[in-house]
């Protein structure tokens, strides 16, 4: 039962970098939307 809930924390901040990662691209990308 503890193993579970310390990986659960961790899934939790990788998803977040991920989406993180995610939010940077879509600005990127509508920068090069807003250039073309």
């Amino acid at each position: 039962m503890d193993e579970k809930k310390v990986e659960q924390p961790k899934e939790s901040q990788g998803e977040r970098n991920i989406r993180g990662i995610e939010s940077e691209i879509w600005r990127m990308e509508q920068v090069v939307v807003q250039h073309q």
